[in-house]
């Protein structure tokens, strides 16, 4: 589970940084 809850939160940040870099542009 906790394997599970790993792969969870890493792609839980992916996807915020892909959101973040789509924001940042004009």
């Amino acid at each position: 589970s906790i394997l599970t809850l790993d792969c969870l939160t890493l792609n839980h940040l992916t996807l915020n940084l892909l959101t973040l870099n789509l924001n940042a542009k004009p």
